[in-house]
């Protein structure tokens, strides 16, 4: 496709550091209709003379433009699936590791994420949606990506199929970090993400791997750790000098935080394992990969060998606290961590046991670090901000390119509505933890518009192109557009048709087979997730019982 990039200004208040400063009466150029590959032009107080002839929009005084968030950590193909949980009297699990719910007798696991999973893949095969052409992988990867761009986010951890092999796959709304033109880097690099570098077996008998029980509490010290293809496939790319950086899931379990708990130890095992590998390998080298550990609940934040593991070879771990608190009524020692030097990044994993998106996150996250981290409001706010932003782009190697509203940088953003006027002594990452998604009112990916809130703002590039949201889902879509077909890549998909195919689907019902073993959906059993966060009062309930739950635990 063939883009004629054009200048468009903005005028009004703007984010100017990741200090959440905010600067009034700026003048932002954005460069767009080139793609993705759009940047910011201009960032000042005085008129761009050089973009007078250029669109301009000047926004509402109740209106700031953010730097787009970022999601390193989620399982896309999977979001549409409602929170998985005990109810609000019981609202976390106690596995020890991910291996016990994703054992085959867990049947908790398999009837309320696996089996809606493939019944919804089976259905959407049977029923295309609007009769699209397009994979099931795609569509269901475009509703994820469009809940993510409701809550700020322009650049997501994606690979439609990473939990089976290192498929290099395009975007279609905002930036994937398995498009190498969409992270702008060459061609014969690309960031790895695995979901698991091993798997835990009860035992190997005879070389073959014996699957492990949901049985808990266990003691997981004889388990044994079977490396997987995932890592082989790792370590070729690695040897080949082809790895940008590599975004992958060791050694997710129970931390040993909270309540006095211990750690789990077949996790830390899993973790010593990789420790004992990378250390055979150059440190400089290696940090050049820029690895990135997800959950990391083996780490031993008091074991100096640890620590100087992680500094040496410039790795930083990825933090999704909402889903390790549900599985594993747990999660990392995190001042442990950032005391030390540790790069620490804020990811919202997958719906079935994480939060809709990074900006949600966020917002739980705040409570466990004032009531179990001992920070005060304020400094857990900018902390968890630089998380999902300035923290977020260095670990990936785009801290030059990403996540501030600066000249030469990526024009990816997004503009919120916010109750009031902005004032010059307000603090932006304040103004965010209070506002909520339904107040986003326009989200670009390099300078193309792909959300707009038409009720609040309708800038040059809103277009005949844009669809509405569904409207059943609630107020917060009212209103709001979405634009799949921005730069041309996917413009068959109907979010509407979509959304309302997966309604019709859970609430018609069927049998689908999980491992040789059939579940039955029962009508109305499920009720899919909501694009946003203040449509859904399913998931808002249960966030509030979680929020009570952390307050009220020790450490």
């Amino acid at each position: 496709m063939t883009f004629t990039s054009y200048p468009v200004t903005f005028f009004g208040n703007v984010v100017l550091d990741d200090a959440g400063t905010i600067g009034q009466n700026y003048y932002l150029t954005l460069e767009t209709g080139n793609g993705k590959n759009g940047k910011i032009l201009y960032l000042g107080v005085a008129p761009p003379s050089q973009y007078a002839s250029g669109d301009h929009y000047t926004l509402a005084a109740n209106q700031l433009i953010y730097p787009g968030l970022l999601n390193l950590h989620t399982h896309v193909t999977w979001n549409f699936i409602p929170l998985w949980h005990g109810g609000p009297s019981a609202p976390t699990f106690t596995y020890d590791n991910r291996f016990e719910w994703q054992a085959p007798d867990c049947d908790g696991y398999h009837e309320n994420v696996s089996a809606p999973e493939y019944f919804i893949e089976a259905w959407l095969k049977a029923h295309p949606p609007a009769g699209s052409p397009l994979s099931v992988d795609i569509l269901l990867s475009a509703f994820s990506e469009l809940q993510a761009v409701c809550g700020g986010t322009t650049v997501i951890q994606e690979s439609k199929n990473f939990a089976y092999s290192p498929v290099h796959d395009g975007h279609i709304l905002i930036r994937s970090t398995a498009d190498q033109q969409d992270m702008d880097i060459p061609p014969q690099m690309w960031i790895d993400s695995a979901v698991k570098f091993y798997q835990a077996c009860s035992s190997m008998q005879g070389g073959t791997c014996q699957p492990v029980s949901d049985a808990h509490p266990a003691d997981t010290s004889s388990w044994a750790v079977d490396p997987t293809p995932s890592l082989s496939d790792w370590q070729q790319s690695y040897n080949a000098g082809t790895l940008y950086s590599a975004l992958v899931h060791l050694s997710e379990g129970r931390f040993g935080f909270l309540n006095g708990g211990t750690k789990d130890a077949y996790s830390r095992h899993e973790f010593l394992a990789f420790k004992t590998l990378v250390e055979s390998l150059d440190p400089t080298r290696f940090t050049a990969s820029r690895f990135n550990m997800i959950h990391a609940c083996g780490i031993d934040p008091s074991d100096a060998d640890d620590i100087a593991f992680l500094r040496n070879y410039g790795i930083s771990v990825l933090w999704s606290p909402v889903s390790n608190m549900m599985l594993y009524s747990d999660t990392l020692n995190l001042n442990a961590l950032l005391s030390q030097g540790i790069n620490c990044v804020l990811t919202s994993d997958w719906s079935p046991s994480g939060s809709k998106h990074v900006w949600d996150e966020a917002k739980h996250a705040e409570v466990f670090l004032t009531s179990q981290q001992g920070m005060s409001q304020g400094d857990a706010r900018r902390l968890l901000y630089r998380m999902m932003t300035v923290n977020a782009a260095a670990a990936i190697g785009k801290q030059d390119q990403m996540a501030l509203l600066q000249e030469g940088r990526l024009a990816d953003m997004f503009v919120l509505s916010l109750a009031g006027p902005v004032a010059a002594t307000d603090n932006a990452v304040d103004l965010l933890f209070e506002a909520n998604d339904s107040q986003t009112s326009g989200v670009y990916t390099g300078g193309m518009l792909v959300l707009a809130d038409t009720d609040n703002f309708t800038p040059p590039g809103f277009s005949g192109d844009f669809q509405p949201l569904p409207a059943g889902d609630g107020p917060s879509s009212a209103s709001k557009y979405v634009n799949f077909a921005a730069d041309g890549s996917f413009p068959g998909i109907d979010v509407t048709a979509l959304a309302g195919a997966i309604d019709q689907a859970f609430a018609t019902g069927g049998t689908v087979q999980v491992g040789g073993k059939p579940y039955v959906i029962q009508p109305g059993q499920f009720q899919r997730s909501k694009l946003f966060v203040t449509d859904d009062t399913p998931y808002e309930t249960y966030m509030a019982s979680l929020e009570n739950w952390i307050r009220a635990q020790s450490h």
